[in-house]
């Protein structure tokens, strides 16, 4: 018997031991998805075409410095989705402290609409995230605001505004 032609456990064991040390080497790794998102920072394609709309237009809104809004408030307008995904803190990608609150979650069906109404009705409406972080200035905020547009799920995100009446 020929042993050369012979597969043993121990080769098979070291042909594993060097495809993964060859994985690690070209910088290759398993992305473990929690909630369609990776600790990498990257987004599982199937969560977030399950979740979103992703052929809405995104809307870049130009902020400037001298405008008036609040320091420490970033409204976000999510694209559309069926599924009302609640995100959290992971989704946003921020290495800081944030609150998340959630505003215009999953609707509730209004009977006032026939149902082509209630359908056009859903198909515009979008759930918003307010991001409350500590205030550091409005710089912090337009370059957080920077980060969160190349969101894939985000559609509009723009400070906290504040309007004054005269």
């Amino acid at each position: 018997m020929k042993k050369e032609n012979c597969l043993t456990l121990n080769n098979i064991a070291a042909i594993i031991v060097l495809l993964l040390f060859a994985l690690l080497l070209t910088g290759c790794h398993i992305h473990k998805y929690v909630d369609g998102v990776c600790d990498c920072g990257s987004f599982d394609e199937k969560w977030l075409k399950q979740n979103f709309n992703l052929e809405e237009e995104v809307n870049h809104i130009e902020i400037n410095i001298d405008q008036d809004f609040t320091d420490d408030e970033i409204c976000v307008v999510l694209r559309n989705s069926r599924t009302y995904p609640i995100l959290n803190e992971r989704h946003f990608l921020l290495n800081e402290k944030v609150i998340l609150e959630h505003l215009f979650n999953e609707p509730k069906r209004d009977l006032r609409y026939t149902d082509d109404e209630w359908e056009k009705y859903l198909n515009n409406y979008h759930q918003m995230v307010i991001i409350h972080i500590e205030p550091q200035g409005k710089e912090h905020i337009i370059e957080l605001i920077k980060q969160i547009e190349k969101l894939p799920f985000v559609l509009v995100a723009e400070p906290n505004y504040l309007t004054h009446l005269d």
